[in-house]
């Protein structure tokens, strides 16, 4: 049976009324096939024809691959064969060395208990599925080599921090191979990052009031109390948009984030300021959460769009609203609050982090010692 292999196919498969497996064959990538059990089981194959004999190999399991890199490793699976190459006596000559993609099927599984199931899924999209899947997957974990690696870092020059983030991803990956003494070496071993420049972008005096401004104007009240209280509290934009109203004291006028809403698994309390009480106080009460959508029945999940209008009303360019946190901590820094205490404010789990603000510190230090003259 020829179908168009797709997401959405996959996700509308019905599961086999009988004991038999059903296989689905791709119309439009021959011998790219899915097979689909009486559990409900989904795995992807190539059936392709070696030395006259006529044979399967699967690829991976549905959903640790999605659609496009199955689709990805079969293309790089019928090179290998064009070539000469059997993928089954390629996988049969060491046989205890698992794939890339079969790895991480294990790897993720480990990291789903430990990251937040937001984090997990742009880890498992972003990383895995978008990049290093496609360009790894097929090939055994012991045949991916130094060379290999520092090619693909180099493609992506134009984007140093994502590919120094997926470079870090990688080297979890082989961390991890070493522990399970899979592998003994690591090959991301002397390869050299490239060099990352800190975006820095700060809202002035006058585009905070620009903004708030704004704001007044806006017709969704929920949405522009979300971005208030990002500025006036100095949290991410997920711990604000995820924030519940018993994790709230306005009586003592503190917020108690629960770990598994922080990016760093930790529990927190912070105080809160009177302006972002007020924007508390002026949300009305529906659901468990502050700024819950009535269509989705759960919180709202992002203001992309909604951020780039009121930038463009307020006549604000290039700033992200997570720049808002950095706004809150630059505006501490000028006002003479220690790095330890804003760090502990915006959620920092090292003072490292806090330093990139130090810069902005000294400058506050150079104004205030200006303030002493011995001559009129």
């Amino acid at each position: 049976m020829a179908e168009q292999i797709n997401e959405r196919f996959l996700k509308n498969l019905p599961i086999p009324s009988d004991k038999k497996d059903k296989l689905y064959t791709d119309s439009q990538l021959k011998g790219f096939c899915v097979r689909i059990t009486n559990k409900g089981s989904i795995s992807f194959h190539l059936a392709y024809v070696f030395s006259d004999k006529q044979t399967k190999y699967k690829i991976g399991d549905y959903p640790s691959i999605n659609c496009a890199t199955a689709r990805s490793m079969a293309i790089a699976l019928k090179g290998d064969i064009i070539r000469g190459v059997d993928p089954q006596e390629k996988n049969r000559s060491k046989s205890e060395i698992p794939t890339f993609a079969e790895f991480v099927e294990d790897f993720l599984k480990l990291k789903v208990k430990t990251l937040r199931a937001s984090t997990f899924r742009d880890y498992k999209k972003y990383h895995f599925e978008s990049e290093l899947l496609p360009k790894f997957g097929r090939l055994r974990l012991d045949a991916i080599g130094k060379r290999d690696i520092e090619i693909f870092h180099a493609s992506l020059s134009k984007s140093p921090y994502y590919a120094n983030k997926l470079l870090a991803v990688l080297n979890a990956v082989f961390n991890q191979a070493i522990e399970w003494e899979i592998l003994t070496k690591n090959p991301i071993k002397g390869i050299k990052k490239f060099t990352e420049h800190k975006r820095e972008r700060y809202l002035s005096d006058l585009e905070i009031q620009n903004l708030f401004e704004t704001l007044e104007n806006e017709p969704s009240k929920i949405n522009v109390a979300a971005v208030k209280l990002i500025l006036l509290t100095g949290s991410r934009k997920g711990e604000v948009l995820s924030a519940r109203w018993q994790d709230f004291d306005l009586e003592k006028g503190i917020w108690s984030k629960p770990a598994f809403l922080t990016k760093q698994n930790k529990s927190s309390v912070i105080p809160l300021n009177q302006e972002a009480l007020e924007v508390i106080k002026g949300i009305e009460r529906k659901a468990d959460y502050l700024f819950f959508n009535e269509d989705t029945k759960t919180h709202i999940k992002d203001l992309k769009s909604f951020w780039a209008g009121v930038c463009k009303k307020a006549g604000i360019e290039k700033v992200r609203i997570h720049d808002l946190r950095h706004t809150f901590a630059s505006v501490l820094v000028s006002k003479g609050v220690g790095l330890e205490v804003i760090g502990k404010l915006i959620g920092h789990s090292n003072i490292k982090t806090t330093q990139r603000y130090a810069h902005l510190a000294n400058s506050a230090l150079k104004e205030a010692t200006e303030l002493f003259k011995t001559k009129n």
